[in-house]
């Protein structure tokens, strides 16, 4: 008993040691840190909007009436401290021959950017026109089409469908960094940076 004691604090130190050595062994060396990726810069694609905005006249049939509208597509330019860094592109929808605009809601609609544009909420959901579906509510095979949305809420309220910054047709302007507004707080602040402006130009400020 005794010598095997003797064995075993005599192989302790010397299995210590071999473990520090190989641990040493395969110990890597310092490594200089890596410098930071230069962040990526957006192309020429925001130059392709038109200047000005498009807008079409059009009538549907909601519920059990129609409702004559102006559809306007265009653009507003999104600015980082008076410079403008993108342009954030709209669909707006307005009923005409509306007298009083204090008392005429305005639903700004937008869907999860930075990532999806507005299109669904657009074109499936609450715009006057959505895309045909088959009974059991597929898409149909192309080619489909659009046909009158009986339960858009046009009738109760003008709509403005927005696409965050880097979907749909929204984006920076050539040079800036790509993903400037990809991030809670900067998607925040571009919409807001959106709404606000679009209320000044259309003189909407009254309207809830």
């Amino acid at each position: 008993m005794i010598a095997r004691r003797l064995l075993l604090a005599l192989s302790v130190p010397v299995l210590l040691s071999t473990t520090l050595n190989v641990a040493r062994a395969f110990q890597r060396p310092p490594q200089e840190p890596r410098p930071a990726a230069a962040p990526a810069k957006a192309g020429t694609e925001a130059a392709l909007l038109p200047d000005d905005p498009v807008v079409t006249q059009h009538t549907v049939k909601i519920g059990d009436q129609p409702v004559a509208y102006t559809a306007e597509a265009g653009w507003l330019p999104i600015r980082d401290d008076g410079k403008i860094v993108a342009r954030m592109f709209y669909v707006w929808y307005s009923r005409n021959g509306v007298q009083d605009l204090s008392s005429r809601p305005i639903v700004f609609s937008f869907n999860g950017g930075p990532g999806t544009a507005s299109i669904w909420m657009h074109l499936g959901y609450t715009g006057p026109r959505r895309v045909m579906y088959d009974d059991n509510g597929f898409a149909l095979r192309p080619p489909s089409g659009l046909e009158d949305n009986p339960n858009s809420i046009l009738d109760v309220a003008d709509i403005v469908y927005l696409d965050p910054i880097g979907v749909g047709f929204s984006r920076m302007m050539e040079g800036e960094e790509l993903h400037k507004f990809h991030g809670k707080l900067a998607d925040i602040g571009s919409v807001g940076e959106f709404i606000r402006p679009f209320l000044v130009r259309k003189d909407r400020w009254m309207s809830p």
